[in-house]
C-alpha cells in the first residue's frame, strides 16, 4: 500500500524529532546540575507544596459527599477546584453550603435535580468567581436568583426546564456581565397576560445590556410581542427559537440591529418567507435550521457575501435550493449539510466545487456523499480545518485526499464503515489533529 506521507510530511516529521532529541539532552544536562540552581529548588518545593494542597483537598468531607452524591470536580491549573456538578435528588442546602465553604475557587456550577430548590441554593451567593450557573428541573423564586446574580464575574446562566416568574428573568437579567441565558422548556407560574400587572419576561431580557445569546428552545409562553421587544435588545447576537414561531415572528426579529446567528428546530410554521427574511437583515451572519419539516431551503435570494455561517440539519432540500449558495457562500466560514434528504451526489458537489471560504465543514449522514464528494471538496477548500463525514459512504479512497489537507486540526470518521481501521490509523500518523471522532487527543508523556 502506496504511503500517504508526502516528502513535506517527511521533512516536518524529521525535524520535529530533531527538536525533540536536542531539547532532551538539554534538559537533562540541565537537571545535572540541579543542586546548584537555586530556581529549579524553589520550583521543586513550590510543585511539592502544590501537590501536598490537592492531597488535603482530596482527603476533605466535601470530596468525599460529592463521590456519594454521585457528582464530578474538575480543577484548574494551580490544583484547586473550579468546577461542580452533580446530578442527584439526594442533595441537601447543607451538602452545597459545605461545598462552597471547602471550594472557594468554584467558577462553574452545574445542579440538575428536583431537589435544588431555593433552600439549596442560597448558598451559592457566596460563591464570587462564579462564571457559569445551570440549574435544570426545579422551581426557583426571584430572591434566591437575584443573590446569586451578583455574582461579580457571572456570565452563564442556563435555568432549563425550570418552573419560573418574570420576576426571576428579571432577576438575572440584571447580573452585571450576564452573556448567556438558557430558558429552553421553561414555564413561568406567573403567566397571565391578561392581567394588568403582567409584564412579559422579553422585556426583563431585552433590557441587558450584555447579553449575546438566549435559549427559548421549546419554551412555549413566548407572545408575539416578544420578538419585537427581543428585536430592540442592544447586543443580542444569538438566539434559539421556540417550536411555535413563525413568517411573521421572524420578520420581526430581521428589525434586530444586533442579531447575527438565528436557531430553530422543529419549527413547522415557518416557510421560506420568513427564512427570505433573515437573509436580508442588516445584521444576520448565520442561519441554523433543523428538523423543520415544511421547509425546503433555498438561497437565491441571500445576498452575495451575506452568511458567514450555515447549517442544515435533517431537512429535505434539493439541487436546486442548494445552488444558490454558490453566490450566498462567498463569506461561508462554517457550513452543515447534515442527514440531507433530497439532494443528489452530482448537485451536491457541483455545490461545494463552488465554494472557497469555508473552514469548517460537516456533511455527516447524508447518503450523498462519497469518496467523489470528498475529492471535491479538498481541490474547492483545500484549507480546511475541520471536517466531519460521520455516517457516510465514504471508502479508503477518500482517506487520500484528506491527507491532502495540511491545515485540518479536526476530523470525524465515525460510523463509516467503508473504512479499515490500518488506513485511518495511519492518516492520523501524518495529519497534525487535536480532536478525532469528536474526542480531544491528549499529549502523551
Amino acid at each position: 500500500m502506496k504511503s500517504l506521507k508526502s516528502p513535506k510530511t517527511t521533512k516536518r516529521l524529521a525535524a520535529l524529532s530533531a527538536a525533540f532529541f536536542v531539547g532532551s539532552v538539554a534538559t537533562f544536562a540541565a537537571d545535572a546540575d540541579v543542586g546548584t540552581n537555586a530556581k529549579t529548588r524553589a520550583n521543586a518545593v513550590s510543585n511539592e507544596s502544590s501537590a501536598n494542597d490537592v492531597k488535603k483537598v482530596d482527603a476533605t468531607p466535601a470530596v468525599e459527599r460529592v463521590k456519594e452524591l454521585g457528582g464530578t470536580l474538575e480543577r484548574g491549573a494551580a490544583g484547586r477546584v473550579v468546577s461542580l456538578e452533580l446530578k442527584t435528588e439526594n442533595a441537601t442546602a447543607a451538602d452545597v453550603r459545605l461545598f462552597v465553604e471547602t471550594f472557594g475557587d468554584l467558577e462553574t456550577v452545574v445542579l440538575i435535580g428536583k431537589r435544588f430548590d431555593d433552600e439549596t441554593l442560597a448558598p451559592l451567593a457566596n460563591c464570587r468567581k462564579l462564571r457559569s450557573l445551570a440549574v435544570r428541573r426545579n422551581s426557583l423564586n426571584a430572591k434566591t436568583l437575584e443573590a446569586i446574580a451578583t455574582a461579580p464575574e457571572l456570565r452563564e446562566v442556563d435555568l432549563s426546564g425550570c418552573a419560573l416568574t418574570s420576576d426571576c428573568v428579571a432577576a438575572v437579567a440584571k447580573a452585571p456581565k450576564l452573556e448567556k441565558l438558557g430558558l429552553a422548556r421553561v414555564s413561568f407560574r406567573d403567566w397571565f397576560p391578561d392581567d394588568e400587572d403582567f409584564r412579559d419576561p422579553a422585556e426583563y431580557i431585552a433590557a441587558s445590556k450584555t447579553l449575546k445569546s438566549l435559549d427559548l428552545r421549546m419554551t412555549q409562553n413566548v407572545t408575539k410581542a416578544a420578538y419585537e421587544t427581543l428585536a430592540t435588545a442592544p447586543n443580542l447576537e444569538e438566539i434559539y427559537l421556540p417550536v411555535f414561531v413563525d413568517d411573521a415572528d421572524l420578520e420581526r426579529l430581521a428589525k434586530s440591529k444586533s442579531l447575527k446567528h438565528v436557531v430553530f428546530e422543529n419549527c413547522d410554521d415557518v416557510t421560506q418567507k420568513g427564512l427570505d427574511a433573515l437573509f436580508v437583515a442588516s445584521s444576520i451572519r448565520g442561519i441554523s435550521v433543523e428538523r423543520c419539516r415544511s421547509l425546503r431551503p433555498n438561497f437565491s435570494a441571500v445576498p452575495e457575501g451575506k452568511l458567514e455561517r450555515l447549517v442544515l440539519r435533517d431537512v429535505v432540500v434539493d439541487g436546486e435550493g442548494l445552488a444558490g449558495l454558490e453566490k450566498a457562500g462567498t463569506a461561508l466560514k462554517t457550513l452543515e449539510l447534515a442527514a440531507l434528504g433530497g439532494v443528489d451526489e452530482a448537485s451536491l458537489n457541483k455545490t461545494l466545487s463552488r465554494l472557497r471560504t469555508p473552514t469548517e465543514l460537516t456533511l455527516d449522514l447524508t447518503p450523498a456523499v462519497g469518496d467523489e464528494t470528498v475529492r471535491t471538496v479538498v481541490a474547492a477548500t483545500p484549507n480546511l480545518e475541520a471536517l466531519s463525514l460521520r455516517g457516510t459512504r465514504i471508502t479508503d479512497a477518500a482517506l487520500d485526499e484528506i491527507a491532502k489537507l495540511e491545515n485540518l486540526r479536526s476530523l470525524d470518521l465515525r460510523e463509516c464503515r467503508g473504512l479499515s481501521q490500518e488506513k485511518v490509523a495511519k492518516l492520523r500518523e501524518i495529519l497534525p489533529l487535536r480532536f478525532f471522532n469528536g474526542a480531544e487527543i491528549k499529549a502523551t508523556e
